[in-house]
């Protein structure tokens, strides 16, 4: 497996744990399928730049954190779906 995708894959699960959030939350969140979000962060497969940008967008992050770990984490992620605001 490559390295790079275990360590974004890594980052990704690690955030999502951080916000308290489900494979089954991030899915709904970007319109994915959970599958892919278990894809991602196992680092199986490359995500598309538009899955990555979309998992970015839902946790909080910059889309430079991923491959990098150069971040800027927005303080409010979009919420989890169906939380009350």
């Amino acid at each position: 497996m490559n390295e790079l995708l275990k360590d974004m894959g890594q980052r990704i699960l690690d955030r999502r744990k951080q916000l308290n959030m489900t494979q089954e939350t991030l899915a709904n969140l970007t319109h994915l399928t959970s599958q892919t979000i278990s894809y991602a962060e196992t680092g199986q497969k490359a995500m598309r730049p538009e899955t990555m940008l979309k998992i970015c967008d839902a946790l909080g992050i910059s889309a430079d954190y991923l491959p990098t770990e150069n971040f800027y984490i927005d303080p409010q992620p979009i919420p989890p779906f169906g939380a009350d605001h």
